[in-house]
């Protein structure tokens, strides 16, 4: 009877009649195949419509507007300040054709990254607000969202500063629910919270000269979270050592009570010999009392520094070497999982060239992608235990 209905609706108002061509027509050029029906919510002035098939297209972002929306007393807070000049956002873009959108975007800690509005373009909600950490020069978020069902536009943010800009914005929309869950499928982590916590190797560090940080977003916490699904938090600070990481997490500003896996990569920077090694274990410790009790811990052992006196970070391979024992014994002794980089990962004196070009301690893009690559697979195995 309700196709019955439809049909004589259609055949009696022309200006469903037409929307329903165009629809027809666009679904067409979008290239979406046959094989499910699905309904679109927000297609067609708020009304359902039953269309074939399912599909997904990349959204075109502009970043050519200033204002980004955080979560103040009004749900809007307006970029006037100086200390936001870099900051950037879309102008409003209608998604009320799609029934979700993943993204990956530049994110601030006190301001959303994907904000959504009504048909008036009042303010409805906000989400993928970054974690905020000073010391990185941007943060990156990656996820995914239903788009809330009286949406009509969305706005997006990115990082425009000179030092290191986001390039890798990209925000795509999924006009039925069989395809967003096709592309949640493929997540292969997603739903987890990962929080990777290490020195320069994991705030990302491409290597310049010994002393300064040359510090880009593309680490491994980042295609971690690319090639996953899964939600990174990146907790490196370069040139850290155990001691002074246990003294920074007894700040609060490590967080991990949230976190689904919680990876430890530490040691380059001072080994871990006598009181580096009790204040690692103390560490260990102190994470663990905090974990949620589903959550897993892995432990890394740091992966290959260069023993060619040539390179500009030469000498921290007797670092390396000492951490790399001590996180194997305490690992097995403890009934951790393990990661051992070391031997495993593609960090390797034959790939240092390759992987650690700059200097023959901190990775490259291309490094850090192949590391994140290696740790994938191994939290992969290590989460099916």
């Amino acid at each position: 009877m309700r196709e019955m209905r439809l049909y004589r609706n259609v055949r009696t108002t022309r200006d469903i009649t037409i929307w329903t061509i165009v629809a027809a027509l666009m679904l067409m050029l979008w290239g979406c195949g046959s094989s499910n029906k699905e309904t679109i919510p927000g297609l067609n002035e708020g009304t359902e419509e039953t269309i074939e098939g399912e599909c997904k297209m990349d959204i075109q972002l502009v970043f050519d507007q200033k204002e980004l929306y955080g979560a103040g007393p009004d749900g809007k807070v307006p970029v006037v300040s100086v200390a936001y000049a870099d900051w950037v956002s879309t102008d409003y873009v209608d998604v009320s054709d799609f029934y979700a959108l993943s993204y990956v975007l530049a994110a601030k800690s006190d301001a959303y990254g994907v904000t959504f509005f009504d048909r008036q373009k009042h303010f409805l909600c906000g989400t993928a607000v970054g974690e905020g950490r000073e010391e990185h020069t941007i943060d990156t978020t990656q996820g995914s969202v239903i788009v809330p069902e009286n949406a009509k536009y969305a706005r997006f943010i990115s990082y425009v500063g000179d030092w290191d800009p986001m390039k890798d914005s990209s925000v795509v929309g999924y006009t039925t629910k069989a395809a967003y869950e096709d592309y949640l499928s493929g997540q292969t982590l997603g739903g987890l919270k990962i929080a990777c916590l290490g020195d320069s190797l994991t705030e990302g560090d491409y290597g310049l000269k010994p002393g300064v940080a040359n510090v880009f977003y593309r680490n491994y916490p980042f295609y971690l979270a690319k090639m996953t699904g899964a939600t990174t938090v990146n907790y490196g600070y370069c040139g850290i050592t155990s001691t002074r990481f246990l003294e920074k997490y007894r700040t609060g500003t490590v967080k991990v009570g949230d976190a689904d896996v919680v990876i430890v990569m530490l040691g380059t920077n001072a080994g871990l010999r006598d009181q580096h090694g009790a204040n690692y274990e103390t560490l260990i410790g102190e994470i663990r009392r905090d974990m949620k009790a589903d959550a897993i811990l892995v432990l890394v052992a740091p992966p290959h520094a260069t023993e060619d006196p040539s390179k500009l970070n030469y000498g921290y391979n007797e670092n390396v070497f000492s951490a790399v024992e001590f996180v194997r014994a305490f690992a097995a002794e403890e009934g951790i999982p393990l990661i051992d980089a070391y031997a495993d990962s593609p960090i390797q004196p034959e790939n240092e060239d390759q992987y650690q070009s700059c200097d023959g301690l901190h990775m490259n893009d291309a490094g850090y992608k192949a590391f994140a690559e290696f740790v994938t697979e191994e939290i992969k195995r290590t989460t099916k235990k």
